[in-house]
C-alpha cells in the first residue's frame, strides 16, 4: 500500500474529508503502520509495518484534508472495515437524498413525455433501443423498479457514467427532464402501484372498452398491444396518460400510417417496419401488409393515433383504477376474461 497522501487515489476509493476532530484519538494506536522518511505538508505519512501512535492518523488537517476510506480501513483492521462501512452508507445515503430531493418539474405532463420522446430517439436510441429494451447501453424499462428515482436518472443522463460509453450532456434542464419523463411512462414498476381498484369491474370495463385491439390473457383484439403484462414495464401514471391521450406518445410498432397505391386507394394501419425501399403495416382488419414503396404513391405518418382517448366522460378515475387493477391481477395469476 503506497504512503497515505502519496501517489494516485484508488478508482474505488471515496475520499473523506471529516467535518471536526481527530477520528482516532492520540492514544490509540495503528497496529500495521510504520513511519515513512517522506514528508507530507503537515506530518509524514504512514505505511505497513510497526506500531505507531496514530496521532498523525488521527485527523484528516493532519494529512492535508485528503485520506481515503480503504486507506483507513486497511490501517485500522476491523475498526477501519466497520468505519468503512457505517462512513460508505452515510455518503451514499446522502447522495440518494440529494436525488430525491430533486422534482421532476414535467412530472404528470403528458406533452413532456411525448417531447421526451422525440429526444430520446433522436439522441438516446442507437444505444439504448427504440424501446430502450438496450442494445450497447442497458436496458432502461427497469430503472424505477430498480427503486432509481426521477432526480437519479436526471443526474446520470446530465453527468454520464464515467468509464462508459454514455457521454455527459449539456443540453438544457427542460429537455433532460422530459426525456426522464417518457423513460418513467415506460419504466418496469412495482405492483404495489396497482393496488387499489376492482379487478371483478375492471375486466367488465376491459371487455366493453378494449377487448375489440387488446389481449389480456390470451383473449381479445390484435390490433394494439397485447396488455397481459402491460403493468410490469409500464408505470400506473404512464398507463393512465396512455389511456387518457393516446396520441401523445406512440410506440413504436403502433404508430398511425397511411399508404396511398399507385391506383389511390388508402390503406390505414400501424406501422411495423420499414425501409429505404419496403413498408410493412398492420391494417384495421389486423392483417399484415407489405408494400414496395415504387408502388406506392405517397406514405403518410399521422399524429392521431387509432386508439381514441378515454377521458373523464368515457372512464372515471375510479373506472381507470378498476380497470389497470385488473392488469395488474394477470401478471399475479387472476383470471383473464
Amino acid at each position: 500500500m503506497a504512503a497515505i497522501g502519496q501517489g494516485p487515489i484508488p478508482a474505488n476509493s471515496i475520499i473523506l474529508t471529516p467535518a471536526s476532530g481527530p477520528i482516532l484519538s492520540a492514544s490509540q494506536t495503528c497496529p500495521t503502520a510504520r513511519r515513512s522518511r517522506g514528508p507530507l505538508s503537515s506530518g509524514r505519512s504512514l505505511r505497513h509495518g510497526t506500531r505507531t501512535p496514530c496521532r498523525r492518523y488521527s485527523g484528516a488537517t493532519q494529512l492535508g484534508r485528503l485520506e481515503t476510506l480503504t486507506g483507513m480501513a486497511h490501517c485500522w483492521g476491523k475498526r477501519g472495515e466497520t468505519l468503512l462501512a457505517a462512513l460508505a452508507l452515510l455518503l451514499s445515503t446522502s447522495v440518494a437524498s440529494a436525488q430525491d430531493s430533486l422534482a421532476n418539474p414535467h412530472e404528470g405532463n403528458p406533452g413532456a413525455a411525448r417531447a421526451g420522446r422525440a429526444l430520446f430517439e433522436t439522441r438516446c436510441a442507437e444505444c439504448h433501443g427504440a424501446d430502450a429494451k438496450g442494445i450497447s447501453g442497458p436496458d432502461l424499462t427497469d430503472l424505477w423498479a430498480a427503486g432509481r428515482s426521477d432526480g437519479g436518472v436526471f443526474q446520470t443522463i446530465q453527468r454520464g457514467v464515467p468509464g462508459s460509453i454514455m457521454p455527459s450532456s449539456s443540453a438544457p434542464d427542460d429537455e433532460l427532464w422530459a426525456i426522464v419523463s417518457y423513460l418513467k411512462g415506460i419504466s418496469t414498476v412495482s405492483p404495489v402501484e396497482f393496488a387499489t381498484g376492482n379487478a371483478d369491474e375492471g375486466r367488465q370495463m376491459f371487455g366493453a372498452n378494449c377487448a375489440g385491439c387488446h389481449r389480456a390473457g390470451g383473449s381479445g383484439g390484435r390490433l394494439g398491444p397485447d396488455l397481459s403484462r402491460i403493468t410490469l414495464s409500464r408505470s400506473r401514471a404512464g398507463l393512465m396518460s396512455s389511456i387518457r391521450d393516446p396520441s401523445a406518445a406512440m410506440r413504436v410498432g403502433y404508430r398511425t400510417v397511411t399508404v396511398v397505391t399507385a391506383e389511390g386507394q388508402r390503406i390505414r394501419g400501424l406501422k411495423k417496419a420499414e425501409d429505404a425501399f419496403s413498408i410493412q403495416i398492420v391494417d384495421t382488419a389486423e392483417r399484415l401488409q407489405g408494400y414496395l414503396k415504387t408502388d406506392l404513391r405517397e406514405v403518410q405518418n399521422e399524429a392521431q393515433s387509432l386508439m381514441p382517448p378515454f377521458g373523464p366522460d368515457r372512464l372515471t378515475d375510479g373506472d381507470l383504477d378498476n380497470l389497470l387493477r385488473f392488469l395488474a391481477s394477470l401478471r399475479e395469476g387472476g383470471d383473464a376474461l
